[in-house]
C-alpha cells in the first residue's frame, strides 16, 4: 500500500535523469508499468518517483495526433527537458491517496493524466479521483510561474485533494509571474476545491507573493469552506499589511496560520495582533520570528513546541 524512497532531498541521488542512458530510462519506465499492476498501491513517496514519471514521459510518448500540449504544458516540460506527453500510466492515479515527489519537474505529474491533450483538461473523469494529499517539494527555480500553471491544470484530476504542499529551489522572489500564482491560489480556493491545508513553506513569495496569496484566498471566500492552514513560513516576508487584510475578511475560514522564519519585526506584529480579534484564527505559529508583541491568540514561538 506504501512505497516509500528513504533518498534524502538534501542529498541528491547521484543518478539524475539527464545522465541515463537510453536502455535505463526505458528500464525506469518499465518499472512504472510493474507499479501499476500493484491493486493496493495508496502511497508513493520519494525523488525516484519524479525520475519515473519522467522516464515513462520519455520512453512512451503519447500520440501526436491526438492534438498539441498548450504552450504553457509545453513550456514546462520542455524545461524539464522531456516530450510534452500527456499519455498516463493507466490505473495509478485512480488508486492514490498519497503523492510525496521530490526533486520533480511539474511536468513530471504529466505521467499521471489521461491519454491526450483533451484528458489533460479535463476534469470529467479525473486520473486520481482518491488523491488527497500532494506534496511537491525542491520545486526547480526556472520559471516558477509555469509550474504554477501546470499544478493549476493538474488539481481537477484530483478533485477530493484535501491538503497541497509545495516548495521551491531558491531564486529571487521578482521572478514570479503574479498572475499565475494568484490564479493557482484560486482554483485552490474555489468551489469545487476541497483544499483545506495548504503549505507554501520556502516558495520564495516575498511581499509581492503573499499579497497575491491573500488577495486570492479572501475574493474567493467561502463560508466554512476553502483554506483552513496556511502557511507561509521562510517565504521572505517582510510586510504583513495584506495578511492583515485577509484576516479581517468576513466569513474567511482559515483557522491556523504559520509566519514562522519571516523578516518581519514588532512593527508588523502590532497590526499582526490588532486583525487577529476580527478573524477566526485559533493557532498562529511564529517559530523564529523577530516580533515580541504578546498576540492575542495560541501562538507557538519555538520549533519544540
Amino acid at each position: 500500500r506504501k512505497i516509500v524512497d528513504r533518498q534524502s532531498r538534501w542529498r541528491p541521488r547521484e543518478l539524475q535523469f539527464e545522465q541515463m542512458e537510453e536502455e535505463q530510462r526505458r528500464s525506469a519506465a518499465r518499472v512504472t508499468e510493474l507499479l501499476n499492476q500493484l491493486p493496493n498501491l495508496q502511497h508513493l513517496e520519494g525523488s525516484v518517483f519524479s525520475l519515473l514519471l519522467r522516464a515513462r514521459q520519455h520512453s512512451f510518448p503519447a500520440d501526436q495526433s491526438k492534438g498539441a500540449a498548450s504552450p504553457d504544458v509545453a513550456g514546462v516540460a520542455g524545461i524539464a527537458g522531456v516530450a510534452p506527453a500527456l499519455e498516463a500510466v493507466d490505473g495509478i492515479g485512480a488508486r492514490l491517496q498519497v503523492l510525496h515527489l521530490v526533486d520533480l519537474y511539474a511536468a513530471d505529474l504529466l505521467g499521471l493524466l489521461p491519454s491526450g491533450t483533451e484528458g489533460a483538461m479535463s476534469s470529467s473523469s479525473p486520473s486520481c479521483p482518491k488523491l488527497q494529499k500532494l506534496f511537491l517539494l525542491n520545486l526547480p527555480s526556472a520559471h516558477p510561474g509555469l509550474t504554477a500553471k501546470v499544478i493549476c491544470k493538474f488539481l481537477p484530476q484530483a478533485p477530493e485533494l484535501k491538503e497541497l504542499q509545495l516548495d521551491f529551489q531558491y531564486f529571487d522572489p521578482a521572478l514570479w509571474d503574479l498572475e499565475a500564482l494568484e490564479a493557482l491560489i484560486a482554483r485552490v480556493q474555489a468551489e469545487p476545491s476541497k483544499v483545506s491545508k495548504l503549505i507554501l513553506d520556502w516558495c520564495r513569495l516575498g511581499d509581492a507573493g503573499v499579497k497575491c496569496v491573500c488577495t486570492a484566498l479572501a475574493r474567493h471566500v467561502r463560508a466554512n469552506a476553502g483554506v483552513k492552514e496556511l502557511s507561509l513560513a521562510h517565504c521572505e516576508l517582510k510586510d504583513l499589511s495584506h495578511v492583515c487584510e485577509m484576516l479581517e475578511t468576513p466569513q474567511l475560514a482559515l483557522t491556523s496560520l504559520d509566519l514562522s522564519a519571516n523578516s518581519f519585526g514588532d512593527d508588523e506584529g502590532v497590526k499582526l495582533a490588532k486583525s487577529l480579534p476580527f478573524s477566526s484564527i485559533k493557532e498562529l505559529r511564529l517559530r523564529d520570528s523577530q516580533v515580541s508583541e504578546r498576540m492575542p491568540v495560541k501562538t507557538k514561538w519555538s520549533w519544540g513546541c
